[in-house]
């Protein structure tokens, strides 16, 4: 039997999409699985494979059994689990955003990033566990703590929904006024790079036209309201309201419509662990201008426009560049394409179960 553990189960969350990808990669194979989480909201998915935790203790003891543990956040509870077990643990690290991006905006989320980071140190300490990481970036990581050996595994993700979706006209409208539409989807963070957004903005006109509008959407998380007046502050002081556009949290069929009616994926996050965004873009041949920082150069792949931070010039040319040139636009679509292969569900699939399942006593 197989337990895959999460603090908590989401839907259309990267980590719950994996955790979910890894189950039913299991159950089509013939093997037995169940989920175990603190926290879970309905994903129409997992609730009849959870097991409650007095279920997963007693299997924790069994030499038998193979526990799945996702890290991706402070768990107290899940360390305990990790420290009980008897059984063949593995360990998929998506990696912790370092505190100090959190520090001037919330001092508890920082506080558990914090603790995160310790887990981490604490569990590459641990006996017989065997690593897995969703990019060389987080390996590294892992690595440098001590690990002796990491496999890279990318996360299963949902792309194949964006099949079945249809636009939303009305907002598809909207996107084919005549102007240049650039977009980032990620959550609104610190980390996610928004100021760079506004500085690659500020010249964009400076240099072009202000034909153009950058919309920015993803969930406003409120305990990190301050950061959020921070940077509508920043957006009053430079006069670019009308320019950068900040949507929240939209439907999966608008989200589809912005991906497939944009023009440009600007991607600047300071720290990205694998960047799921990024497969989403290609998925629907949206080019991506982006930044060489933390994960984000090995999930974009080759042949793709990428920059150093803060290298505002080059980033706002580079826009520049696209707008005047849909065939480039189109080229960069198409490698984005190719560089997609790489994660196609079939092949993540083979890697996962080929290394689950292996009895390799060398592994």
């Amino acid at each position: 039997m197989f337990i895959i553990a999460t603090p908590s189960l989401i839907p259309h969350d990267a980590v719950g999409n994996d955790v979910r990808g890894q189950h039913k990669a299991l159950l089509d194979s013939g093997v037995e699985a169940r989920i175990f989480c603190e926290s879970f909201k309905e994903d129409f998915y997992s609730r009849p494979y959870l097991i409650e935790r007095e279920e997963l203790q007693r299997h924790l003891k069994d030499p038998s059994v193979t526990l799945i543990y996702h890290h991706s956040i402070y768990w107290e509870l899940g360390l305990n689990f990790l420290k009980q077990a008897r059984c063949r643990i593995f360990v998929k690290y998506h990696n912790i955003t370092p505190p100090e991006f959190f520090a001037p905006y919330n001092s508890y989320y920082a506080h558990i990033c914090y603790l995160g980071r310790l887990q981490t140190k604490e569990i590459v300490n641990l006996h017989n566990i065997k690593f897995f990481a969703d990019s060389q970036y987080n390996a590294e990581e892992l690595i440098s703590l001590g690990a002796k050996k990491v496999f890279i595994l990318p996360p299963f993700h949902n792309l194949d929904d964006f099949d079945r979706q249809t636009l939303h006209l009305p907002l598809a409208e909207k996107l084919n006024d005549g102007r240049f539409h650039v977009l980032f989807v990620g959550r609104f963070a610190p980390n996610k790079g928004h100021r760079h957004l506004i500085e690659v903005l500020r010249r964009y006109i400076a240099f072009y036209d202000s034909n153009v509008v950058f919309h920015i959407v993803g969930f406003l998380d409120p305990g990190l309201k301050s950061y959020h007046d921070e940077i509508f502050h920043l957006l009053s002081l430079t006069k670019l309201q009308n320019y950068f556009l900040i949507h929240g949290k939209v439907s999966f069929t608008e989200l589809y419509t912005f991906y497939s009616c944009s023009h440009v994926f600007l991607l600047l996050s300071d720290h990205e662990g694998f960047c799921v965004p990024i497969l989403e873009a290609q998925k629907l041949y949206l080019p991506i201008v982006a930044h060489s920082a933390s994960a984000i150069p090995e999930t974009l792949g080759e042949n793709q426009l990428i920059f150093l931070p803060g290298d505002y010039v080059k980033l706002a040319c580079a826009l520049g560049v696209l707008k005047k040139n849909p065939s480039y636009r189109l080229y960069l679509a198409q490698e984005g394409q190719k560089n997609l292969a790489r994660f196609s569900l079939s092949i993540l699939k083979r890697k996962f179960l080929s290394l689950t399942l292996s009895n390799d006593p060398h592994w």
